[in-house]
This record gives structure tokens, C-alpha cells and sequence, in this order.
């Protein structure tokens, strides 16, 4: 193998070593940053569970609280609009078959217009009342049609035929939220990276599932009718 030619001078191991409590100053500061976004989300959550407010009004202060907090580097507004899913699951089913990534899909740019009036007036209302009529809008939409619970369960067990639980599992996780990664999916499912990775490519060669737009933004759609 080859070594490339290179010295070690004591002013260099002495920089190592500056540096190397410089890295560890930073690494303390970070931490300490993210504790307290993690306690100010714990807070709210601590509120979501104890406030009598309508849980449509909760869902809604929950998501944008979420938002503005930001509790992680990474992932923050696909993980609001989970947890407001997952919330108003709890107040109806059709909520299961209506996630809230669906809702503002179409219409993002007045999802962040609405967070931001939020965040300039130390307010949620606009948030609250923007994700209200989005709410009511879908509702409007599915009037008189079937929320095909009966599609969406007929689709798993044709995957779960054909594929495995896992793969089931991952079909569920994709109709919980189409914009969902697969460091997300793999977190959910407690398994690696790379096994999603495989299932993926596999749902996605027989017709189950297929990507629309970037990997960045984009979301999975699941097809109902294979």
C-alpha cells in the first residue's frame, strides 16, 4: 500500500490538539442547543395532551409549533405534517386515508406563506386557519367518493403476498406520508438503509409504488390498481 511521504512536527501535534478542544467547545454547544429545541417541542407536546381546545385547533398549533421550533437538522416539516396526521387520526379514521402531506402538496407555497405570516406575528392563527380550509378543502374534494380504505388494504395484502410484512410495512408507511425518506422509513421499521433500499426496488418494479418529482421533494405514490 501506498504511503505518501509526510512529517509530524510538535507545533502540528499541539494544533491537533487545540483543535481537538475547539471540536469538542462546538460539539457541547450544539448539543446544548439541540436539548433545549428538544425541550421546547416536549413542552408542546406536554400542552398538546393537557389544553381543551378542539384537536382540530391542537393539531394545527402542534404542526406549527413543530415548524417553528425546528427541533432537528433535518426533516422538520415532513415530521410537523406527520404528527398532525397522526393527531388527527385520533379525532376521525378518514384521517389515515387524508394525510396532511397530501393536503399541502398541491399548494405549498401558501403552506410557508402561512407559517411565515405565523412566525412575523408571533401568532399561529394565519397557520391555523390556512390548514383549516385545507382541511375543509379535502374534505369537500372526497364528498361523495370512497376514502378507499378497502383499495389501500387490498393493496397490502397483495404486497404482503407477494413480498413479505416488511414490504406491507413499507406500503403503509409511504400512504402515511408520500413524502416520506428512506432513512425515515428505515428508522420507523428499525431496520437498515440498504434493506429498504432493496424493498423499494423491488415494489417499484412490480408496479406498486412509483416516484414522482425530485428525490429531494418529491413524493411516492402508491398504485391501487396493480
Amino acid at each position: 500500500m501506498y504511503i505518501p511521504p509526510f512529517t509530524i512536527s510538535t507545533n502540528a501535534i499541539n494544533l491537533i490538539a487545540e483543535i481537538s478542544a475547539q471540536i469538542e467547545r462546538y460539539a457541547i454547544r450544539l448539543e446544548q442547543s439541540d436539548g433545549l429545541r428538544l425541550r421546547k417541542a416536549n413542552r408542546v407536546r406536554t400542552w398538546l395532551k393537557q389544553a381543551k381546545d378542539h384537536l382540530l385547533i391542537r393539531s394545527c398549533v402542534f404542526h406549527y409549533e413543530f415548524e417553528f421550533i425546528h427541533p432537528f437538522s433535518d426533516g422538520n416539516e415532513r415530521m410537523g405534517r406527520l404528527w398532525q396526521s397522526l393527531i388527527l387520526g385520533r379525532l376521525h379514521p378518514l384521517f389515515e386515508y387524508l394525510p396532511v402531506e397530501n393536503m399541502v402538496y398541491a399548494n405549498q407555497e401558501a403552506y410557508y406563506n402561512a407559517i411565515q405570516h405565523s412566525t412575523a406575528t408571533a401568532d399561529s392563527g394565519p397557520f391555523i386557519e390556512f390548514m383549516l380550509q385545507e382541511i375543509l378543502n379535502t374534505l369537500k374534494r372526497h364528498q361523495g367518493s370512497l376514502i378507499s380504505q378497502h383499495n389501500v388494504m387490498e393493496v397490502r395484502d397483495k404486497v404482503r403476498d407477494k413480498f413479505g410484512i416488511s414490504s406491507e410495512q413499507i406500503i403503509e408507511q409511504i400512504q402515511r406520508n408520500p413524502a416520506v425518506t428512506l432513512d425515515e422509513i428505515a428508522a420507523a421499521l428499525s431496520v437498515t438503509r440498504r434493506s429498504i433500499e432493496k424493498k423499494i426496488k423491488e415494489l417499484r418494479d412490480a408496479g406498486y409504488i412509483r416516484r414522482e418529482g425530485s428525490n429531494k421533494s418529491g413524493r411516492w405514490i402508491v398504485n391501487d390498481e396493480v
